[in-house]
């Protein structure tokens, strides 16, 4: 073998080497590269859209059984923005008259912000709007003039993921300004079951 030939064989040889290593080193980079296993899991419940929801509870202070509906729009950032009516049927009021009952109904506008981890979304809101109490007995029925009213409340619902329905509950702290009554006989606490959809 001359002296030329061997000095070829010779870098034909570490090339070769070099290019086995290397080889090696990208099969094992492959093998241990990290999953990305976000792709794999179920994207959580999305936050904007339009949500509706019938809601059936109760109102304290004689106001009683209470049915209304929820409607209205939930921003990407979280910011809510919606309207809402509610009637409640009342109660007895005064002993040994079972006919005679105070209920009251109202629509109104709302604002909140839904604060959402996962599939579980807590949305404290605002709402204010128009109210009627309403007078009824076998002698005697009337409404009294419209009143404004104003309710702070917390809104809790679960949403699984993938799905469009939530289920949860609302509570509200109502106050309707009605004129010649006192705050504390037309005021109450409401809790709500409620059952919706987001599209």
């Amino acid at each position: 073998m001359t002296k030329g030939a061997g000095v070829v064989t010779g870098v034909a040889l570490v090339a070769s080497l070099f290019a086995a290593s290397s080889d090696a080193a990208a099969a094992d980079k492959e093998t241990n590269k990290e999953v990305d296993w976000s792709i794999s899991r179920d994207a959580p419940p999305k936050v904007e859209g339009v949500e509706v929801a019938p809601l059936l509870g109760y109102a304290s202070n004689n106001f009683g059984p209470g049915l209304g509906v929820r409607a209205g729009y939930t921003f990407r950032n979280g910011a809510y923005l919606g309207g809402a009516f509610m009637y409640h049927h009342g109660l007895d009021q005064i002993e040994g008259d079972p006919s005679l009952r105070v209920g009251m109904y109202y629509p109104s506008a709302e604002v909140g912000y839904d604060f959402r981890y996962d599939t579980v979304s807590l949305k404290p809101h605002l709402g204010g709007g128009v109210t009627w109490l309403f007078v009824s007995s076998d002698a005697l029925s009337g409404t009294s003039k419209a009143a404004p009213i104003i309710y702070p409340g917390l809104t809790i619902t679960y949403r699984p993921t993938g799905s469009m329905i939530y289920g949860g509950v609302d509570t509200r702290l109502a106050m309707p300004f009605v004129e010649n009554a006192k705050l504390s006989d037309t005021m109450s606490v409401g809790v709500y079951a409620l059952v919706g959809a987001q599209f």
